[in-house]
């Protein structure tokens, strides 16, 4: 996705919850196949696909060169996969080959702002056999109700660190992570090196700064867009859902009754900071596991024995004595 790691787009400063959503199927279709409304494919990013004229071919060399298709259709390979085939202007195209049955069913976990996105991709109804959602830690209500004190909590952290043994100690004095090990991994991915005095020409003998991956105040106007509807688009979610919580007070009212009403699993792991997933990971894994047991993610849905045909379904009568009016046992 746009702003972590390595990764690079056209436009990184573009964190609208639409164009993050857009990243999130991508990657989706990228690692596990097409999503659910094919006609979007070739619009979210062309991930893996190729055309016959960048392979030197014509349409008309495509064709005749497998006979088990024409213009357009699917190639049935001998080991059981299939590879989509489209006739264009510019050539054949083809899709990474996939195995028979499809995609695998998969969940969406995400914490804070990246669980507020993983909604907003799942309601959007493209990603195939999604089966269930996970969000750590953030709630539209409380959400919005921070988001005045965003820019002043930005403003405190160090602008560059001198090396990324320091910025993973501040993660954890300032409370960032709770867990040395866990902010270990998570830092690193957040900063990207800058070397200080950049005029000289040997850059390799100076010592470099680190500075962080992406500068959070310039995403600003995209802020209020990420969490106002979340509770509703949350609940809305046809497939299973759950919320993890390191305290009740964070529920907003919308969640509140839906979870009075057993809309979502809620699980709360009062113990734990923020960043629940990197404070506790042992717990929070074992939670994970639970919601993908508890609603059989992957599995096929369960068989009840029916009454055959014709047959009047057994009725249970209820066991010791009934009571009557003001005869007492009967």
């Amino acid at each position: 996705m746009r702003g972590h790691g390595l990764t690079a787009t056209d436009n990184d400063m573009d964190f609208s919850k639409e164009t993050m959503s857009e990243d999130i199927i991508a990657i989706w279709e990228h690692m596990f196949g097409g999503s659910s409304d094919s006609g979007k494919s070739d619009d979210v990013a062309g991930v893996g696909q190729r055309t016959a004229a960048q392979e030197g071919l014509s349409d008309a060399a495509a064709c005749d060169a497998d006979p088990r298709r024409s213009d357009t259709g699917p190639i049935e390979h001998a080991e059981g996969k299939l590879e989509a085939v489209t006739a264009t202007a510019t050539g054949v195209q083809r899709s990474n080959a996939l195995p028979a049955e499809g995609p695998p069913a998969g969940i969406l976990v995400g914490h804070s702002m990246g669980g507020g996105l993983a909604v907003w991709a799942a309601a959007t109804k493209r990603i195939k056999r999604l089966e269930g959602v996970v969000v750590i830690d953030v709630v539209e209500g409380t959400a919005l109700a921070a988001l005045p004190h965003m820019m002043n909590v930005l403003a405190g952290r160090p602008s560059s660190f001198p090396s990324l043994e320091e910025a993973v100690a501040w993660a954890v004095r300032s409370g960032m992570s709770r867990n040395k090990e866990a902010a270990a991994v998570s830092m690193p991915s957040q900063l990207v090196p800058q070397p200080n005095g950049a005029d000289v020409a040997d850059t390799e003998r100076i010592q470099q700064h680190w500075i962080w991956r992406t500068p959070l105040e310039l995403s600003r106007p995209y802020w209020e867009g990420w969490y106002t509807g979340l509770s509703d688009a949350f609940l809305q979610l046809p497939c299973p859902k759950a919320l993890l919580l390191a305290g009740t007070d964070r529920l907003d009212r919308i969640l509140t009754i839906g979870q009075m009403q057993g809309k979502f699993q809620l699980i709360l792991m009062p113990t734990a900071g923020h960043a629940i997933h990197e404070d506790e990971p042992e717990r929070a894994s074992e939670h994970l596991i639970g919601f993908l047991r508890r609603f059989r993610v992957g599995e096929p849905p369960l068989q009840f024995p029916r009454a055959p045909t014709g047959v009047r379904p057994v009725v249970p009568v209820v066991a010791g004595p009934v009571l009557g009016g003001s005869g007492g046992p009967k």
